[in-house]
Order: C-alpha cells, then sequence, then structure tokens
C-alpha cells in the first residue's frame, strides 16, 4: 500500500480530464491511501479519498498567486508524508514549483491529459491563441513545462501515441519516461437500445474552438438542407469568454441546432440513446471519452483529428472528417444520416471495440501494474 497524493485545481469542473481523476482517485483508494489536493470551495467527495482545499482568490493564476498557491502546496505535501505526487493539469508555474522534489524517496508522476494547449498551440496544431496574450509568454510557460517533463517527474502518463510523439518528437522528452494508458469507460454499465431512425445528431463537449463547434454548426445548416427533420443537439459547458459568439452562431443556425446545457448521467445517457449520429469534430484532440461512450452505445460516430482516431475505426465504427473542412463535416454527417443500416453496423461494430480494447477493467490494470513497479 502506497500513500498517493493527486493535485489537480478544480475537479468541481465538468470536463473529461475531472472526470478521469475522480474516477483514478477511486480506484487508486481501494489499495492506497489517497489525498486530493484541490482549489476547489467545497469537498469532492470521492469513497475512501481524503481531501485538502487551498483557498484562491481567481481561477487564473499569475506569478504571485502561483507562487504563493505552490508555498501551500508544498507545506501540504510536507504535512502529509506520500510515496508518490500526481500532478494534473497544473498551471505551468505551479507545475514546476510543486514537481521539484526536496526528497529523493519520492515519485513525482504528471498525468498529461495534453500539453497546455494555450501554450504548446504550434505544436498542437492550433492556430487558436486563446488564454495567452503574447508569444512570449507562452515561450516562458513552455520552458517551465519543459523542464519540469525534462528534470522534475519520473513518469508522464498519456491516452494516446498522438501526444506521446508530441512530448518525444516535438518537446524532446526522452521516450523512457512516458507510459501511455488509455482511458477506457465502463463499458458494462452502458445498457444501450436499439438505433432508431431519428435523424437526431448528438455532439458532446465544451464549446470552444478546439473542440470545433462553430464549424459543426455551420455544417448543420449545410445538413438541414437535405434532411428538414434533422436537429443537431449540443451538449455541454460554453468556454470561457465563448458565450457571445456561440449564442451568435446558434441564432444564425436557426432551427438546425438546439443548446441543451450541461448533462450528465442518465440525462446525458438518454442524449446519447435518442440520437443516431454522434459528432465529435475536434481538432487534435488528445484523447475523446465521448467517441467512446458513443461506441459503447452502439452509434456511428464521427471525429476529428488526434486521440480520437485511435479509438475509432474509419468506415467501420464512424467516419473521419476534416476539421476544418466544413463541407467535409457536412457530407460525412449526410452520409450516415442517409443509410441507416450503415449507422447500424458502425454501431454494432463499435460496441464490440469497446467491449474488446476500452472497458475501464483495462486501464485499471495498467494502473496497476504503474504503481506497483514504482
Amino acid at each position: 500500500m502506497k500513500k498517493i497524493v493527486i493535485y489537480h485545481p478544480f475537479l468541481s469542473v465538468v470536463g473529461g480530464a475531472e472526470q478521469v481523476i475522480r474516477t483514478l482517485a477511486e480506484y487508486l483508494a481501494t489499495k492506497n491511501t489517497v489525498r486530493i489536493i484541490s482549489h476547489d470551495e467545497h469537498r469532492i467527495d470521492i469513497p475512501n479519498v481524503e481531501f485538502t482545499s487551498i483557498e484562491v482568490l481567481s481561477k487564473r493564476f499569475n506569478l504571485i498567486s502561483s507562487v504563493e498557491v505552490s508555498k501551500k502546496i508544498k507545506k501540504t505535501l510536507k504535512e502529509n508524508s506520500y510515496d508518490i505526487l500526481i500532478t494534473s493539469n497544473a498551471p505551468p508555474i505551479i507545475d514546476y514549483l510543486i514537481s521539484k522534489k526536496e526528497k529523493g524517496n519520492v515519485l513525482h508522476f504528471c498525468w498529461c491529459h495534453e500539453p497546455r494547449r494555450s501554450v504548446f498551440y504550434k505544436e498542437m496544431g492550433d492556430t487558436n491563441k486563446s488564454g495567452i496574450k503574447t508569444n512570449i509568454k507562452a515561450e516562458i510557460y513552455k520552458k517551465f513545462y519543459i523542464r519540469a517533463y525534462k528534470s522534475h517527474y519520473d513518469k508522464i502518463i498519456v491516452y494516446s501515441e498522438f501526444i506521446r510523439n508530441i512530448l518525444k518528437k516535438k518537446l524532446n522528452i526522452n521516450g523512457n519516461k512516458i507510459t501511455k494508458i488509455p482511458w477506457g469507460i465502463n463499458v458494462k454499465s452502458i445498457d444501450w437500445k436499439p438505433l432508431t431512425e431519428s435523424k437526431k445528431i448528438l455532439y458532446v463537449g465544451r464549446i470552444n474552438e478546439a473542440k470545433n463547434t462553430y464549424r459543426l454548426i455551420r455544417a448543420m445548416k449545410m445538413v438541414k438542407k437535405d434532411f428538414r427533420d434533422s436537429k443537431l443537439a449540443i451538449v455541454g459547458p460554453i468556454g470561457d469568454l465563448e458565450e457571445k459568439r456561440f449564442f451568435n452562431e446558434l441564432k444564425e443556425a436557426g432551427d438546425a441546432v438546439e443548446y441543451l446545457g450541461v448533462k450528465v448521467g442518465k440525462e446525458l445517457q438518454k442524449m446519447y440513446e435518442e440520437a443516431q449520429v454522434v459528432v465529435y469534430p475536434v481538432i487534435n484532440e488528445p484523447w475523446g471519452l465521448v467517441p467512446l461512450e458513443a461506441m459503447a452505445n452502439a452509434r456511428a460516430v464521427v471525429v476529428g483529428t488526434g486521440g480520437p482516431r485511435e479509438t475509432v475505426e474509419d468506415g467501420i465504427t464512424g467516419l473521419y472528417v476534416d476539421p476544418f473542412n466544413v463541407k467535409d463535416i457536412a457530407e460525412k454527417i449526410t452520409n450516415l444520416l442517409a443509410d441507416f443500416n450503415l449507422c447500424k453496423t458502425m454501431g454494432i461494430n463499435g460496441r464490440k471495440k469497446v467491449e474488446k480494447e476500452f472497458d475501464i477493467s483495462k486501464t485499471y490494470s495498467a494502473v496497476s501494474e504503474l504503481i506497483e513497479r514504482s
């Protein structure tokens, strides 16, 4: 049994990274003692997991606040002895300061959902630089991360070959430090329902540029011309500073698109059951749980680039799109709406694939092996 501390800034946020860390902590706590450090105002209840909240005045960290928060985290680490520290989604200066070891008999792991996109936008293939005001600032933050990756961390855990290759080939991180653990889902808990020719399209995820929400909305206006009874349902949180633009795009789309807010649990499951097609046209996504959930529900899924192309098979369980090409997104959706039998076949293929390759039990086995041999 090991003592494990996990730092993740805000676990109360609705997102894939937060879902992974909550599930990871719960699983690790079945065989180890686990403490989570975060800045959430209210306790995050996870069975058998201890929780420490460190207050912050703002979710946006500057140099001064990062240094002060890091001191508090380091103090907590000293007060609670540990064998393994796992950091996740840490801001750059905090990541650098808390990952630096003060004693040699501990291990530091970086749970790298992705290299922070607003800093590594070039490496991630983004044209958008939201969140970082200047290239100079991005370059400074980049140096903090890379130095921590190379000097402070014993292991960097990634989900996909896509992210492994970015770390190895673009950031020159030693490949021996990188461990790939594809994150699965609890396939057995999803009791999928037979497909209906509903002409409903579902998007689940944040609303922002990287998720490619705006091109998807424009594509749906084209789909609507061929299938008057089709409609896209968008489910998920609106990203920072996105609200005005999103609702303007939504207004222009008319009755082709509806926004249903954040859905979780049974409500989200119902959305998957009602959909004929799930669309996830992301730009260089590191992994993506949504395609796995779609396939577990026996639904054909349309995906963009990055990690989802390691889970979805083009022409077998879904279709690939060029995420920068609105016409291509529209055509792929139209192709599936026009061929109900193809949707059914892809859906069944997808269910078989996640049962065989991406059940959460395989993830847990890989996590256990990593912890036990550390």
